[in-house]
């Protein structure tokens, strides 16, 4: 998954929720991917999201819905993730 898709799909799935407290965790996320960047595990962990945090704060959003189509779609981008990476900003990350 390119960089750019990845914040594109934080927002989308944020629009398309009922859910206000989990539109306002995936603006967060996405907000945050956006500003920083992914990065390895070698940089700053208090100024920067790593791929795992990133894949770590997703489940747990997975779990904050109350929908299961919101459950879905975040899983859906979870596994994307997880089996394609992320391709851009600061590199690969598997």
């Amino acid at each position: 998954m390119e960089y750019e898709e990845l914040i594109s799909s934080l927002y989308q799935l944020a629009r398309e929720t009922k859910d206000e407290e989990l539109q306002s965790a995936l603006l967060d996320l996405g907000w945050t991917v956006k500003k920083c960047g992914i990065r390895d595990e070698s940089e700053d962990p208090n100024e920067e999201i790593h791929f795992k945090e990133l894949l770590r704060q997703l489940e747990e959003l997975i779990e904050q819905a109350k929908d299961l189509v919101d459950k879905i779609s975040i899983k859906d981008l979870t596994d994307t993730l997880a089996s394609q990476g992320i391709d851009g900003y600061f590199g690969k990350f598997y």
